[in-house]
């Protein structure tokens, strides 16, 4: 079942952003994600309760206790000699819908040539978070080496990234702040240009794309986000990065 959220939707309410309405719906019952937005709940990840907040300049997961995440958030629009942090801010927000186990956001930054960001959540199972990342433009010749910000942050010091002949990377953090639980994030190696580190390791910035995008090309990064547990979590990352990589993608644009 979907439950789609934009301007001209009959039945519609105001949610607070100017000029943006959603559907009067009710969630399925047996939709893990609570709410009708443009807040959401997520009752289980790693054993925690989670909020997504799509109004944010960072929108992505964070704890019920407020100290953990934001983790797998959309943070920033780049190109050579610009970057804008606050690329995601309310007034990008164009739409949104929930479509079974996902939260699929619209984002139009300001001022960049009629870019398009659409953000999806995924939640796998109790243990598994996938984020996808499309952008696409109606310009032609404005957008160079654009890259988008993907940040993981306010989390236990994440380890080195691992880089094995796999299309796969990821990394472990060393200590779980879910008893036994350990994050890991990972993402294609093709997807991201290159990464930066910051206090002390326990933020994390992976930079999708950096092509040069034109009309009626569609860009797509996808990252997964695992709460594993500590006992053998060097093969467990491993089995479930080789599931990761042989996972088709998902149907439609």
């Amino acid at each position: 079942m979907i439950i789609r959220h934009h301007y001209s939707a009959p039945a519609t309410r105001d949610c607070g952003l100017p000029g943006f309405f959603f559907l009067e719906r009710p969630v399925p019952a047996n939709h893990p994600w609570e709410g009708i937005g443009p807040s959401f709940q997520l009752a289980s990840w790693g054993e925690r309760r989670w909020s997504l907040d799509l109004t944010k300049s960072q929108p992505g997961l964070i704890d019920e206790s407020g100290q953990i995440g934001p983790l797998l958030a959309v943070e920033s629009v780049s190109t050579p000699g610009r970057c804008d942090q606050n690329a995601f801010r309310p007034e990008a927000l164009m739409g949104f819908e929930t479509r079974a186990n996902r939260v699929v956001a619209t984002y139009r930054p300001i001022a960049w040539s009629e870019l398009e960001v659409r953000v999806t959540w995924t939640a796998l199972s109790q243990i598994a978070m996938g984020l996808e990342v499309q952008i696409s433009t109606r310009s032609v010749g404005e957008l160079k080496r654009l890259e988008i910000g993907v940040l993981t942050s306010r989390l236990e010091e994440l380890g080195p990234i691992t880089y094995e002949p796999h299309p796969i990377a990821w990394s472990i953090g060393k200590q779980g702040h879910q008893d036994d639980l350990i994050f890991v994030p990972m993402f294609f190696r093709d997807d991201v240009t290159h990464e930066l580190s910051a206090d002390a390791g326990m933020c994390r910035r992976y930079f999708c794309f950096g092509h040069d995008l034109e009309r009626g090309v569609v860009l797509r990064a996808r990252f997964r986000g695992l709460w594993l547990d500590s006992e053998g979590i060097a093969d467990r990352a491993r089995a479930e990065a080789n599931e990761f990589a042989t996972e088709e993608l998902p149907l439609g644009t």
